[in-house]
C-alpha cells in the first residue's frame, strides 16, 4: 500500500513537470503569433478552461471589449 502511494507521488510529480513544460512552450508559441503577452494569456484560457459553448462566447465577447 505506501508502496503504491510513493510510486503514484512520483509518476505525478514527474507528469507536473512534464505538462508544465508543454504548456510554457504552448504558451510561447502562441506568444510569438500574436507578439503580445495579453492576447497569448487569452489564448492559453481559450484552450485550457474547460467549458460550454456559452463561455467560449462569453470570453470571446470579453476578449472583444478588452481589445477595443
Amino acid at each position: 500500500m505506501i508502496f503504491q502511494l510513493v510510486l503514484l507521488t512520483i509518476l505525478l510529480t514527474i507528469l507536473f513537470f512534464i505538462s508544465k513544460n508543454i504548456i510554457r512552450q504552448i504558451y510561447s508559441f502562441i506568444q510569438k503569433i500574436f507578439k503580445n503577452k495579453k492576447a497569448a494569456v487569452w489564448g492559453m484560457a481559450i484552450l485550457f478552461l474547460p467549458g460550454t459553448v456559452q463561455d467560449l462566447k462569453y470570453i470571446i465577447q470579453i476578449m472583444i471589449i478588452d481589445f477595443i
